[in-house]
């Protein structure tokens, strides 16, 4: 064991601390390993003795306490250390049972940036950065964290594997550090880009072709009237088949005309949603899109060919 249970009895220890461990001495000397872990628990509470640990360390290794074990180990090793009266078996065994708790858990050496944060295991606090000792943790998933005033906590999920040892860094930021990062606008798709295209030159071809319709009625209206002769003739009653037909004629011209500046306006208005898309595309993030739009007209058809990849 690391050190004898008679070691504390001359130490500067508060009376209840020495009445307790004397308590736990007692019941170790029995082998009453529960008891005297719970007595040297209450006397460590109290005072802080690199005895009192050691003894506390032996009884928690007998009953498969490894992870409390290595804890109160590694505070006897650092502290036997600092004693000139302790012996040099009292060191070399505390080493010796140091290295039996380790091997029996994973230890985790914690980093912070900022001094005297506090740090949780699994949301208990184990104390404040920076840790004298490794954190002990037993195997399995763990997470870590660090707090601090003025600081966003931040946490990483450790998984521990027996035996092992790993650096675990944290890096706290202030509040008013952290300038949130929007997205850049990605732009309008180039599908919109594309309709908005082709129903402007939609609009524009069908206004081109309203109005060569248009014309045509206006020629046919212009023959007709050559055919009646003086103007007032279609006056009389009943109207003349020509006249009829001329009638109709100039009604058609101008209902094509109508719908020729109906169709030249919408496709203006599409025209120059198409451009602005096209800036606003320009001015985001390059997509890969190759896209080309042209009116097809034939002979009684028309329509839109559309050509690309987005």
């Amino acid at each position: 064991m690391p050190s004898t249970p008679a070691k504390a009895e001359g130490d500067a220890l508060t009376k209840k601390a020495r009445q307790l461990y004397a308590e736990g001495v007692k019941a170790y000397q029995q082998a009453r390993w529960e008891e005297a872990r719970a007595s040297f628990l209450a006397a460590w509470a109290l005072a802080k003795h690199y005895t009192i640990a050691g003894n506390l360390a032996d009884c928690e290794m007998r009953l498969g306490l490894y992870r409390d074990a290595a804890e109160h180990l590694a505070f006897y090793v650092r502290e036997v250390g600092k004693d000139s009266t302790s012996t040099t078996d009292e060191r070399k065994d505390g080493e010796r049972h140091y290295e039996e708790a380790r091997a029996k858990v994973a230890s985790v050496a914690v980093r912070v940036n900022v001094p005297a944060a506090e740090l949780y295991v699994d949301g208990k606090l184990v104390g404040q950065a920076p840790l004298v000792d490794p954190l002990f943790l037993d195997a399995g998933s763990h997470l870590i964290e660090a707090r601090s005033e003025g600081y966003p906590s931040v946490n990483t999920t450790v998984v521990a594997k027996t035996g092992t040892s790993q650096d675990v860094p944290l890096e706290l930021k202030r509040a008013d550090a952290v300038v949130p990062v929007l997205p850049r606008s990605a732009g309008p798709s180039p599908v919109w880009i594309v309709v908005s295209g082709a129903l402007a030159a939609g609009g524009l071809g069908a206004g081109i072709g309203l109005t060569v319709a248009a014309n045509g009625k206006t020629e046919d209206a212009k023959l007709l009237r050559t055919q009646v002769g003086s103007g007032s003739a279609c006056f009389a009653q009943p109207m003349s088949p020509t006249c009829a037909t001329l009638q109709s004629a100039a009604d058609s011209k101008n209902t094509l005309s109508n719908l020729a500046l109906v169709s030249f306006v919408a496709g203006g208005a599409f025209a120059l949603t198409s451009a602005g898309l096209g800036v606003w595309a320009g001015l985001s993030p390059k997509r890969v899109a190759r896209v080309r739009v042209a009116p097809v007209v034939g002979a009684g058809q028309g329509g839109i060919l559309v050509v690309g990849s987005w």
